[in-house]
């Protein structure tokens, strides 16, 4: 399969199409074959300066949308071909990723695989800061700074 890894850090000129392995689920995991990959601000700060980079050389990818390839051990609540959105510890710039089935989310029939792989991310990421940092309560005002981006547009849904 083809995936995208940087081996040292910096620009976007770091990142190489390689060929590798098709990765297998564990016990607990499933793998994806992805459909898309969001790209957010994570990713950019892991390729620029390593953050949250565990070794080189690293596929980065923290959000996907596709199918269910494969499930490991244990995993009763995905089947194979379902569509999903999945939340990633690395490797979703990618064919197939693994990932924890608890991470991974069946979608609704009405929701596209495009859309999906912008939230596993930037949603709970947007309802900690309202509900949880922020406290926000019913009759209070939230001012959002940069309310274009990502984070800033759900939160303004929300």
């Amino acid at each position: 399969m083809r995936a995208v890894e940087f081996q040292e850090y910096g620009g976007p000129e770091v990142l190489k199409v390689v060929e590798a392995e098709i990765p297998r689920p564990g016990p607990g995991q499933v793998s994806v074959d992805v459909t898309y990959t969001g790209v957010n601000f994570a990713d950019l700060k892991a390729r620029g300066e390593g953050y949250r980079v565990p070794s080189l050389p690293f596929v980065p990818g923290l959000e996907v949308s596709g199918r269910v390839r494969e499930v490991g051990a244990g995993v009763e609540d995905l089947a194979v071909g379902q569509e999903v959105a999945a939340l990633t510890a690395g490797g979703a710039y990618a064919e197939v990723v693994v990932t924890d089935a608890a991470t991974a989310f069946p979608l609704p029939e009405n929701m596209d695989l495009r859309t999906a792989a912008t939230l596993p991310t930037v949603l709970p990421t947007a309802y900690a800061l309202v509900h949880t940092v922020g406290r926000l309560q019913p009759g209070e005002t939230l001012l959002v700074q940069g309310a274009a981006g990502g984070i800033g547009t759900v939160v303004g849904q929300l």
